[in-house]
């Protein structure tokens, strides 16, 4: 029988304990290995943590702690088989066992708030207690300010639930190069950016893993460090590694997503590239999907939003700019604008002249610079007050530009409103759900999450509550699926090819405060 390797990261980039500091007495306890740590005058939950390189959460669970905290002379019991400063460490992430169902995919999420109840939550929303008692049963038992309800407006009843995987959980392997065996004197600058965004990705899945288990949702996570190497790699499937496996979550690069992607359309599971890649890789791998849209599938979908909240006979003014990359932007735009039924659209490749002739038009129009190149924020933001019946669409960028203005009073003075599109997003303010999101990311690891953390959470998040309704059969049943900073909508890029996210948030930008949209 095939061994099965399982090899877990090392929090190398801040936690740099080894097991030889590490004094506490080991004790068995039910057969498993225990260090009996006493808790030292001035000691917290965090510094022992670290000293040990575990989550704070895994110590509050062996232990059952409460919000009370930590007590000097208390003996804290941790799993030695946890510890991830072990060399070559195996850990198996196991959400708790539940048999609560959870909603279809088609759902809204609602951050409880102190004080909130079910009823006045089911009023908000216009459902009834009953039904928002039957979408969250690991609720039943009281409401928590921090915990996340489901909310869906339209449950099918004629869609008989599928389990998914070998039982009723949802087995994801995380394969992600950590590099945890290269020291931190030898690592080379890529290697420490891509270590970065496998930690990043696999935050942001661990804080899934936790609001799962509140939906009563079984997922079970195993984490593999292939170090970016292809022939260990190889080694790793040979072996069975990824045997039982419903989803892979990564690899990063195209010659091992294609190897993995292989191996997933002859054992029915599918592979997630958690970064941005070009769209050539979902080629000839039907079992491949990429999280991250491109820049032209983003404007594509952007057309086709701007279509639908607009009349044909409001005119669309688009600048078509000088780059490639602008042209493909701007292409992307007109031909899913135009395929979709869109009438009376404009394009030009003067900016100049085309922020002209929208200043000057007395009715509202849309215009659409999917670039910021030649001062384009600036340009605009000259003319704003001869905008303001206008509907701008722009790119992120301009929301660094106004960021960047120094004076508060100067930015709350700018009369520019614009929005644009993104793939995800973590930066909006005023965003009740978001920000308690982070709130927990920095209590959890003390620093800022990203596009990659909030990508770990939402793909996992959407993952699991597809597969109890679609046993994961994206071709037969297209997902959609809002998260805290995206919107999933997997689109397969023709027969024998994969799936691309073309989902994208749209983001209005106010006097620089950014609310989302869609």
């Amino acid at each position: 029988m095939h061994k099965y390797f399982f090899i877990c990261l090392v929090f190398w980039l801040f936690l740099k304990t080894t097991t030889a500091q590490i004094t506490a007495p080991i004790q068995k306890i039910n057969g498993v290995d225990y260090y009996m740590h006493k808790v030292e005058k001035g000691q917290t939950l965090y510094g022992i943590a670290k000293q040990y390189t575990i989550g704070v959460k895994q110590i509050q669970l062996d232990n059952q702690l409460n919000e009370s905290g930590i007590s000097e002379g208390q003996i804290l019991k941790i799993k030695k088989e946890s510890v991830l400063a072990m060399s070559n460490p195996t850990q198996q992430l196991v959400v708790p066992d539940r048999n609560h169902p959870i909603s279809p995919a088609n759902q809204d999420h609602h951050l409880v708030v102190a004080g909130e109840t079910f009823y006045s939550i089911s009023k908000k929303y216009q459902i009834s207690v009953e039904e928002l008692m039957a979408m969250n049963p690991a609720l039943q038992t009281g409401l928590h300010p921090g915990d996340l309800l489901l909310i869906n407006r339209n449950v099918s009843e004629s869609i008989p639930s599928k389990k998914m995987g070998k039982d009723d959980s949802l087995h994801v392997v995380l394969m992600l190069p950590f590099f945890a065996s290269v020291e931190d004197s030898l690592i080379t600058p890529r290697q420490k950016v891509i270590r970065q965004t496998a930690l990043q990705i696999y935050r942001g899945m661990l804080l899934c893993t936790d609001t799962l288990e509140r939906m009563g949702v079984k997922v079970s996570v195993r984490v593999i460090d292939f170090e970016n190497n292809v022939e260990r790699l190889k080694s790793l499937i040979a072996v069975g590694a990824l045997e039982n496996a419903d989803v892979v979550m990564g690899p990063l690069f195209k010659e091992s997503i294609e190897i993995v992607a292989d191996w997933a359309e002859k054992n029915d599971s599918w592979v997630v590239c958690p970064v941005p890649i070009s769209n050539k890789v979902l080629m000839n791998n039907p079992r491949l999907i990429k999280a991250f849209p491109s820049d032209v599938s983003l404007w594509a979908s952007t057309a086709k939003y701007v279509l639908q909240h607009k009349s044909n006979k409001v005119p669309v003014m688009i600048y078509k700019g000088k780059s490639e990359a602008e042209r493909k932007k701007a292409e992307a735009f007109i031909t899913s604008y135009q395929k979709s039924g869109g009438q009376n659209l404009k394009v030009s490749s003067n900016m100049d002249s085309l922020f002209n002739a929208v200043a000057s038009m007395k009715d509202s129009c849309i215009l659409v610079v999917p670039s910021n190149a030649n001062g384009a924020f600036g340009k605009l933001n000259k003319k704003s007050a001869s905008m303001l019946k206008k509907w701008i669409f722009g790119v992120s960028e301009w929301q660094d530009e106004v960021m960047q203005i120094e004076d508060i009073e100067d930015r709350s003075t700018s009369q520019l409103e614009f929005y644009y599109p993104r793939a995800f997003d973590y930066e909006r303010m005023d965003d009740p759900l978001l920000d308690e999101w982070i709130k927990q990311y920095h209590r959890e690891y003390f620093s800022q999450p990203n596009e990659y953390s909030t990508c770990g959470y939402d793909i996992l998040l959407a993952l699991c509550t597809y597969a109890e309704q679609r046993a994961l059969n994206f071709s037969q049943y297209p997902l959609y699926f809002k998260g805290i900073s995206s919107n999933a909508d997997w689109l397969q890029v023709g027969k024998e090819n994969g799936f691309e996210n073309v989902g994208l948030v749209i983001l209005k930008s106010d006097a620089g405060v950014v609310e989302r949209v869609k």
